[in-house]
């Protein structure tokens, strides 16, 4: 008898492995309950489209933030715009987040999936189960840093790391594993079976750090930020791109406040606009947006060469284009956050 249940053991196939994983905690209970087979939830195009240089931005993450904050059917798919408009404003640990309630609808989970692992983008569609479609040669993915498990604290990195196997790019079958250490972001690319095939991967970054140096197989590359192209071959080792990590003061988190600052009601915030008429036009979306509901923000744009008003307010500084983007993503960050929680 026990020669019989050997010889099966010896003789059964390997459990396959699953196709996501990510660190413990509910939303993973989720993604490990995904149906493979269970068709996406479709993202509007008005919302694929989205691109926070666009004014029109702002009232299409006002809508979510409303919609979110109220009871009923509409709260999973406000939640799934705000997961991907954070992501594409840079705000990975707000985007998991909001995944976490949207995907407790398993068609908003497998829609939005991707869109962290591997980081399909916008005019990629998503398919069954959390997997995109075959991937053409050489796509760029663009992956987020994986969720969080603990509160982020101040100048510290939490190590945590996610994987998906099974991706479809070209010829080949390849997966991707992400992990995030002290020192840095790495990335390994895996090839599992078929042909040869390419694929571009940006190299993401943590919140309150920047990347000093990137690295494809241990070799430092030439430009930062850009998507580096890595060849895949039957037999290859794995690859890997790596980010080493270089503090951003500027970046580090505030706790939100328990309540609204008393001056919010008397001065409130007063934005100073990048220079030039586009700046002009998006710090405009930006007041309009938390003026209304759910904020009510008194708000309001103060241009160079304007006078200020007789209250003191809370600024926020858009005038240096080169942190206006991450300043703004800072204060939706803070303004939803506040309004969700």
């Amino acid at each position: 008898m026990l020669n019989a249940v050997l010889l099966l053991l010896q003789t059964a196939p390997a459990a396959t492995p699953p196709r996501f994983e990510i660190p413990p905690g509910p939303l993973a209970s989720l993604v490990a309950a995904l149906d493979p087979t269970k068709s996406p939830a479709s993202l509007s195009a008005a919302d694929l489209a989205a691109d926070w240089s666009d004014p029109a931005t702002c009232e299409l993450w006002r809508s979510a933030v409303a919609a979110a904050a109220l009871p009923g059917d509409a709260v999973r798919p406000a939640r799934a715009r705000l997961a991907w408009l954070a992501l594409r404003q840079g705000r990975d640990g707000d985007a998991w987040c909001h995944l976490e309630v949207a995907g407790a609808d398993p068609a908003w989970l497998a829609a939005l999936l991707p869109r962290f692992l591997p980081g399909i983008d916008a005019s990629t569609a998503a398919g069954a189960g959390g997997l995109p479609p075959a991937l053409p040669d050489g796509v760029v993915l663009t992956p987020a840093t994986p969720p969080r498990t603990r509160a982020i604290e101040r100048g510290r990195v939490e190590r945590r790391s996610m994987r998906v196997r099974g991706l479809r790019v070209g010829e080949a079958v390849i997966a991707m594993h992400v992990a995030v250490e002290p020192e840095g972001v790495q990335i390994d690319l895996e090839h599992i079976s078929g042909g040869t095939a390419r694929v571009a991967v940006r190299i993401p970054r943590e919140a309150g750090f920047g990347i000093a140096n990137e690295y494809v197989d241990w070799f430092q590359a030439e430009q930062r930020g850009a998507a580096h192209v890595v060849t895949l071959s039957p037999g290859d080792e794995p690859h890997t791109l790596y980010g080493r990590f270089e503090p951003l003061p500027q970046e580090l988190p505030v706790a939100l406040p328990a309540a609204a600052p008393a001056v919010l009601d008397l001065g409130g915030l007063e934005i100073r606009p990048e220079p030039g008429p586009e700046g002009l036009a998006r710090a405009e979306a930006l007041a309009r947006a938390l003026a209304g509901a759910p904020f009510a923000l008194k708000t309001g744009v103060r241009a160079d060469g304007q006078p200020a008003g007789g209250w003191s307010t809370i600024q926020v500084d858009l005038r240096d284009p080169r942190s206006a983007s991450q300043r703004v993503a800072d204060l939706c960050s803070a303004a939803e956050r506040f309004r969700l929680r």
